[in-house]
């Protein structure tokens, strides 16, 4: 006898319906990859049920609950990295000093962006700390040489190896335009910005002096502390020779509960967990969501005897709770 399951994707979605809580079903090791027929990948016969995939929905059950009902919730905080300091992301000590000490002795500590020449990518800075929903702004400007290629930003998670967002960037270099979307990532985070398109360019020595070691990008007409060996991007009347991003601030807010996303979930949590006669009532609707269809208290009194299981063992309340929940 074979017991059919939801693929990866359903179960996201079926998750998020029931709670408000988005869960990463394909990151690594969070579940078994569903086998395909054809290109499809939600063929029942084929998405049986083993021993290890039970394993991985009870651990991922626990993170959901953990997200769903934390004992202390995640504040949202928003983080934004702008002129010197975003040009400076990943110096060491001494090279920020002596580039601060660089771009201070001409007068243009307010001046400083960041020039993303073809193929350039930068660890996107950020202060994300729980996994969650955040929202990203980009502040930035794109040009394109004529009959050239429009400039294009991805921003690309390291640890699954895909891009997040991207887009073509068309704006002036003196009204930039801001970039914004919202992301579920799950915790730990490594973001990078990275400018995309097709065609080789330059030399590559040439590039790599170009890097914030090398020079210092105050804006297309205003060479003050480019470096004099890099690759040229502009013309002696400012306008680009490549396709260029000039990135002048990244925010990053979150992570962001919505008040849809909590009013899904609060039926199902007792005002006072060590209330058993509480947990039994939030049981209730709770089952009913799940089984899409009314219970019984033959059924609840199954799952109510865990709650009682897990107290009568010396688990706290909050703790029995999340097992009578799960």
């Amino acid at each position: 006898m074979t017991h059919d399951r939801l693929s990866r994707d359903e179960y996201a979605n079926t998750v998020y319906d029931l709670l408000g809580v988005q869960i990463d079903v394909h990151e690594p090791g969070v579940f078994s990859e569903d086998p395909t027929f054809h290109g499809f990948s939600r063929i029942g016969g084929l998405l049986s049920l083993a021993p290890s995939h039970v394993e991985r929905y009870l651990a991922a059950a626990d993170a959901v609950l953990a997200r769903a009902y934390p004992k202390t919730p995640e504040e949202s905080r928003s983080h934004r990295v702008e002129g010197m300091a975003l040009h400076l992301t990943g110096a060491g000590s001494q090279q920020r000093q002596a580039m601060v000490e660089r771009v201070a002795a001409v007068g243009a500590a307010d001046k400083v962006r960041t020039l993303f020449w073809p193929g350039r990518s930068l660890w996107l800075p950020h202060n994300i700390k729980a996994s969650g929903v955040y929202r990203f702004r980009i502040t930035l400007s794109g040009l394109r040489p004529e009959e050239g290629r429009v400039p294009h930003l991805t921003v690309w998670n390291k640890k699954q190896k895909k891009s997040i967002f991207e887009a073509d960037v068309l704006a002036d270099e003196e009204h930039p335009t801001t970039l914004e979307f919202e992301q579920f990532l799950a915790a730990p985070v490594a973001l990078e910005l990275h400018h995309e398109v097709p065609g080789k360019f330059g030399a590559g020595h040439h590039v790599n002096v170009l890097n914030m070691g090398g020079g210092v990008f105050l804006g297309s007409r205003d060479h003050r502390l480019a470096n004099p060996t890099g690759h040229k991007l502009f013309d002696d009347d400012g306008n680009p020779l490549h396709p260029v991003l000039i990135v002048d601030a990244i925010e990053v807010e979150g992570p962001i509960v919505s008040d849809e996303d909590r009013r899904k979930r609060e039926p199902f949590w007792p005002a006072d967990v060590a209330d058993e006669s509480q947990v039994r009532e939030c049981l209730t609707p709770f089952a009913e969501r799940v089984w899409r269809r009314p219970v019984t208290n033959d059924e609840l009194d199954r799952y109510a005897a865990v709650y009682e299981l897990e107290r009568a063992a010396g688990e706290k309340p909050r703790a029995a709770a999340r097992a009578d929940a799960g």
